[in-house]
């Protein structure tokens, strides 16, 4: 905070007092990624590697002092990387399926406060398939209260008044109908990445 005043009371601007600063750090960046390595020994040079290229691929170990890999190392690298394939597979096969039972022209809406999924249309509410099922709809909505109607669906009261609060009225289509196309986005989009 001082130094800010001293700029200040020097009646500098900020970015004036900050440039040489920042000139000088982006001068030894550029030299250090000039910079070839020390144990190089013209080895990397005569490969075509450009000292940037080295120094951005965060290589700290020396090149000339490592073992070539063995059988058995070569053996649980391949283990690991098939478990890991295999499990992002079977990962994204999961979540792609999770994804398909979401219909359509319904928005994946999660509520902040008590971490329940949902969906969510103009004029009614359910629950995300594959967990407890409960509907509410307008009718619902006008004929009973809230505390009651999350007692007996099992959801928490927080989520009935916010579902009340917004389906069946007019001025919430259009944020509806916005969360509809988001969800109907990334739906798409979450499909096609698996």
């Amino acid at each position: 905070m001082n130094n800010i005043e001293t700029v200040s009371a020097l009646d500098t601007n900020l970015l004036t007092a900050l440039t040489p600063v920042i000139l000088s750090a982006l001068t030894f960046i550029y030299k250090w990624l000039k910079k070839m390595p020390d144990n190089d020994d013209g080895y990397f040079s005569k490969a075509g590697v450009s000292p940037y290229e080295l120094k951005l691929s965060m290589s700290r170990f020396d090149f000339w002092k490592t073992k070539p890999i063995t059988r058995n190392q070569k053996i649980g690298y391949s283990i690991t990387s098939l478990f890991l394939i295999i499990f992002i597979g079977v990962f994204m096969f999961f979540g792609g399926e999770t994804i398909k039972k979401q219909p359509d022209n319904w928005a994946s809406l999660v509520l902040i406060k008590t971490k329940e999924n949902f969906l969510l249309t103009y004029d009614e509410a359910k629950n995300f398939p594959g967990e407890r099922p409960w509907k509410l709809s307008v009718e619902d909505c006008y004929k009973d209260t809230y505390d009651n109607l999350a007692t007996h669906r099992k959801i928490s009261a927080n989520l009935t008044y916010s579902i009340c609060s917004r389906i069946g009225l007019n001025g919430e289509r259009k944020g509806i109908e916005e969360r509809i196309k988001a969800s109907e986005k990334n739906k798409k989009l979450s499909l096609t990445v698996s």
